[in-house]
């Protein structure tokens, strides 16, 4: 009895594939085999599957299957698969909010390993490259790393001597160096994952690059400072000569748009095409919005002897408040032109923030030696509310998210010559105040997802102790209780995804030495997850049911703790400097395949490739199959086919051309089974539509 090599399937005579993992199987002969280990040599592959005796369960549709896989290998399909995630997958998966990645030092503090994990596998983590950061192809690699943002188009930083950038073409070792010599990179990718945008640090001043994966960057601008906006669509660099800063705004293809001089550092606007600049002509300061492709300005404050920007909303209007010698102004600068006073006091403003559509605004102002918490309403470009909400001897507002721009906050007002303060949330019938009894702080404050509850970390005095404890506040009816009581230090950490819980971080009495994390639920049961010196990076995993965490013992490790669970919790990594991927479906990392290689030039990209045109042979070949009855059942993403051709290299795909759609192709880098593995992501099997005789 015969049983495949690959995963010890027994065959049935006839087979060409295994009916279990797809492996072509020998002839039967006594072939000779490459490097001892039982890989045949040579396999004649029989795009008509033989129907044969046997068991035929599930066999029918594993056998239309193989009939296409073997064709995609007899029309020469090869590529070199990148794998990254160990199981034998090509497609590079995640990271998502159920991986880590990790980086394991040496005793030198150098990078010895890199890899990422799920948290549902029970292997090591597979090792991707020595020295290697990031989770893109293209690398960072140095003497030191720091770790990647969240939620950001920031990919990783190098610094030190031996920085670089590089090239990964596939899982292995083998790189290019495509940028090195300065003295730290930072690699960052646009938002929409299509191009490698670096800023190199050097002695003499920063340089920026732009280039598609796998290609030499191109430098596009150079200055003092070199930045990229949020979109990843202009570059800014900036010369300081210590009077004044001469600002110069770049495209992506190196023309420069935008030329002019501040007294200070411009910086892009949220919102894309914008640039605030602090404009200081004559010593009477502005605040100055102006579009970049135009070089037109769109707004601009009051002058003053001092204008600050305090806060931005997405959709274009940036709060600013403006000094003179007699009074403070608040305004409202807005890119469709729009500029609305919206308060002004005899002495300062302590800061002011905007909802999200810009048509609420909250602000801490002093007037006549007291602190005021004011909410300005504005419609059709004209003030039509202005309240004072609070007005004591000090008051300090929270805005608990800015994901959660809905005019929602909390403020904190003290009374005089007392230690007892007053706690306000504003809710859709106005503020309400919830009495605290001895509040003397308030420390963290986070918001659910779902906005409707708010936690909070207060600080309360008992007999002249300070007592640390959380809250939770419902912020429709500003109905409060108390999670968790007289801790000695504590802090939020994380809210879970749906508002049902916090994890906390802290110390619950003198005695104790370490620091606990624990998993506080909305009827204040407290489920203690570990123990340690310190703890950092808590997060909640997308669907709220897995913690994980970094503990910084005589070791850094990695654990992940099922929340309910009352286990120990599993250590995902030993030995690891950990930081956790949570980006936006946007930022997320792809594979060298999903990255199409773009061209600053339109004609440019618009040539064809050698790869596009063994995708036109291949599709062409699929179709007649089709087209003849062979493949009912069967659909091909064609998309996908022409994604994963595009990572055959030149030569192979020159190979393939030349010995057409009919022969198997002599020399190519990767083998007939690499090739069926890697195109199994192409085909969807329609069981049902299978007969018999297909």
């Amino acid at each position: 009895m015969q049983t495949c090599r690959s995963c010890g399937e027994t065959l049935i005579a006839g087979d060409r594939f295994c009916t279990a993992c797809g492996t072509p199987v020998a002839d039967g002969s006594d072939h000779s085999t490459a490097g001892g280990h039982g890989a045949a040599e040579t396999v004649e592959i029989d795009v008509h599957p033989t129907e044969t005796e046997g068991p035929k369960t599930g066999r029918k549709w594993r056998k239309a299957l193989v009939g296409i896989i073997a064709l995609l290998v007899v029309a020469g399909a090869a590529i070199a698969a990148v794998l990254i995630v160990g199981g034998g997958s090509d497609e590079y998966v995640g990271p998502n909010d159920d991986t880590v990645y990790l980086l394991e030092r040496d005793g030198g503090g150098e990078v010895v390993e890199f890899s990422f994990v799920p948290f549902d596998s029970d292997d090591r983590p597979v090792e991707i490259t020595d020295d290697a950061f990031a989770f893109l192809p293209a690398l960072v690699a140095g003497g030191g790393l720091s770790s990647a943002e969240t939620g950001g188009p920031v990919i990783g930083s190098a610094y030190g001597d031996d920085a670089e950038v590089r090239h990964f073409a596939s899982g292995d070792d083998d790189f290019e160096t495509l940028l090195s010599g300065g003295d730290r990179y930072d690699v960052m990718y646009r938002p929409d994952g299509d191009l490698v945008l670096i800023v190199e640090t050097r002695s003499s001043g920063d340089r920026c690059y732009v280039g598609s994966t796998g290609e030499q960057p191109r430098r596009i601008a150079r200055g003092d400072v070199c930045r990229f906006d949020g979109d990843g669509n202009h570059v800014m660099t900036l010369v300081d000569d210590g009077d004044e800063t001469t600002y110069e705004v770049y495209d992506l293809d190196g023309e420069r748009l935008l030329v002019g001089d501040s007294p200070s550092w411009p910086r892009f606007a949220a919102f894309d095409g914008t640039l605030i600049v602090d404009d200081g002509a004559r010593d009477r300061y502005s605040v100055t919005l102006i579009d970049i492709e135009t070089g037109r300005i769109l707004a601009e404050s009051r002058r003053g002897d001092e204008a600050r920007v305090l806060d931005e909303s997405d959709n274009g209007y940036v709060l600013v408040a403006t000094r003179t010698d007699d009074d403070v102004v608040l305004e409202r600068l807005g890119i469709d032109g729009s500029v609305v006073r919206l308060d002004e006091t005899d002495e300062a403003v302590g800061g002011g923030f905007l909802t999200e559509d810009g048509n609420s605004i909250a602000s801490l102002s002093s007037s006549d030696g007291r602190t005021e918490l004011r909410i300005v309403s504005v419609d059709d470009d004209v003030v039509s509310s202005s309240d004072t909400l609070i007005a004591e001897e000090w008051v300090t507002a929270y805005v608990p998210e800015f994901g959660h721009r809905d005019g929602k906050y909390l403020a904190v007002s003290g009374l005089d010559d007392e230690l007892d303060a007053v706690m306000s949330i504003e809710t859709d019938e106005g503020p309400v105040a919830i009495d605290v009894d001895d509040l003397l702080s308030v420390t963290t404050v986070s918001i659910s997802q779902n906005g409707q509850i708010l936690f909070a970390s207060v600080l309360t005095e008992d007999d002249g102790r300070a007592e640390a404890s959380v809250l939770a506040v419902d912020l429709e009816t500003a109905e409060y209780r108390w999670l968790i009581e007289d801790w000695t230090e504590l802090s939020i950490d994380a809210v879970h995804p749906n508002g049902s819980g916090v994890l906390i971080v802290g110390v619950e009495n003198d005695e104790q030495t370490d620091e606990l994390i624990a998993h506080v639920d909305l009827a204040g049961t407290v489920e203690l997850i570990d123990e340690g010196p310190e703890f950092y990076d808590v997060r909640f995993t997308a669907d709220g049911d897995t913690v994980s965490f970094t503990v910084d013992d005589s070791d850094v490790d990695s654990l992940a703790y099922e929340i309910g669970s009352r286990t120990q919790p599993q250590i995902v990594y030993r030995d690891a400097s950990i930081a956790w991927a949570g980006w936006d479906i946007v930022n997320a990392p792809r594979s060298v395949d999903e990255l199409s290689t773009l061209s600053s030039s339109d004609d440019e990209a618009a040539e064809r490739t050698p790869q596009d045109a063994v995708a036109d042979m291949m599709m062409s070949a699929l179709e007649e199959s089709m087209a003849d009855g062979e493949l009912d059942g069967v659909a091909i993403d064609e998309a996908c086919v022409r994604r994963v051709l595009g990572g055959l290299s030149d030569e192979d795909a020159q190979l393939i051309l030349a010995a057409g759609p009919d022969d198997d192709p002599e020399g190519l880098s990767t083998d007939a089974e690499e090739i069926a593995t890697s195109m199994l992501d192409c085909v969807d099997i329609d069981p049902g539509a299978i007969d018999g005789d297909s």
